[in-house]
């Protein structure tokens, strides 16, 4: 068993004073309406936008099957192809109508603004465009989109029981959507959850409260406000800091990381090093799914626990979104690891990768 400076879970332990400022200054919140989760602004944008049953939402078919099983009794879906190990969508299978929305998603933080630019541009007809942030809620692309609507999943990178936010083009943020509220019954979980893990350690009964929680949200149907304790948090999060630890970290990673016909680090492939707030995990993609099983195997035996994306895509989508889904690996080393993790863990994924 390897020991990390900080357990290497995407499960988010209690933030300590290191990423804290001493302020409560939060300009970049201020447009932004705070909710519970980020699957709560889409359901929130369902209701600001009234859906007509002969309007479409866009979706790319590699999405998190949970929301996409909810938005389905909502609105009308269609899937268009898109995954985060090639450059760009396949934009010749996303054929919208008047007045259809587009989702679109920054996967992992990889990509930029300008990978979707010509083709919003060549519509000639009225959309409505909506960004799905989670993987980098404060990337330049986030803070400076035109999106008709910007949102984000606000607890998959920063240490929050809970949290998302939304940004309307159009509509000035509800004042209700601008402090905290009562805590969910899913953040509940996760609040019991991160306060046992910072204070034992990663142990059974914090991977069940953890685990609980996330059955309990993906059971969500309707919006509620971010939790007094992470608006509180959020507030004092140095959010710059943490975003460059995660960069540093990443970086220290892909130096300490050979690029092999077994494995690549999709960040080094798409020079995602630019903006440090686009920072959110090394992210592998393997030439297949018995290789990439070895290695998450040989990481939890080590006390690593990677994360993939996303299991249960069902029937519905593409053979290629399936073996998206069974080749990537995401290994969640982020602000909270030392640059010696960062440094052992990466060479630990090259030697297993490479030892067919």
């Amino acid at each position: 068993m390897e020991k990390f400076s900080e357990k290497i879970t995407w499960f988010m332990p209690l933030p300590n004073g290191t990423f804290l400022k001493n302020d409560k200054s939060s300009d970049i919140l201020t447009p932004l309406e705070l909710l519970s989760s980020g699957r709560d602004a889409l359901f929130r944008i369902l209701k600001i936008e009234n859906f007509s049953d002969s309007q479409t939402l866009w979706i790319p078919e590699y999405f998190c099957p949970s929301v996409v099983r909810t938005l389905k009794k909502l609105i009308h879906i269609k899937f268009y192809l898109d995954y985060p190990s090639e450059k760009e969508p396949h934009f010749q299978s996303l054929t919208p109508n008047e007045n259809d929305a587009i989702l679109i998603v920054n996967f992992f933080g990889l990509r930029r603004f300008a990978t979707w630019q010509d083709w919003l541009s060549s519509q000639n007809k009225k959309l409505i465009v909506i960004e799905d942030h989670s993987h980098a809620p404060f990337s330049q692309w986030a803070l400076n989109s035109q999106a008709d609507y910007t949102f984000a999943s606000l607890r998959k990178s920063l240490p929050l029981i809970d949290g998302g936010y939304l940004r309307a083009k159009n509509m000035s943020p509800k004042k209700i959507f601008q402090s905290g509220g009562d805590t969910a019954d899913f953040a509940t979980d996760m609040l019991l959850a991160s306060a046992l893990q910072s204070t034992n350690g990663y142990n059974e009964v914090v991977n069940k409260l953890y685990y609980s929680g996330e059955n309990k949200l993906d059971g969500k149907h309707s919006v509620s406000r971010i939790s007094k304790f992470s608006f509180e948090i959020l507030q004092q999060l140095d959010l710059a800091k943490i975003a460059k630890r995660t960069s540093d970290n990443i970086k220290i990673f892909c130096e300490n990381f050979a690029d092999s016909n077994v494995c690549i680090e999709l960040n080094r492939k798409f020079f995602n090093t630019d903006d440090p707030a686009s920072a959110f995990n090394p992210i592998l993609k393997f030439s297949s799914m018995q290789l990439r099983d070895k290695c998450h195997n040989a990481l939890f035996e080590i006390g690593a626990m990677p994360s993939i994306y996303w299991g249960g895509l069902g029937n519905e989508v593409s053979k290629q979104a399936h073996q998206e889904c069974d080749t990537l690996l995401a290994i969640p080393l982020d602000f909270r690891h030392s640059t010696d993790d960062a440094k052992r863990i990466a060479q630990f994924i090259s030697t297993c990768a490479n030892c067919e």
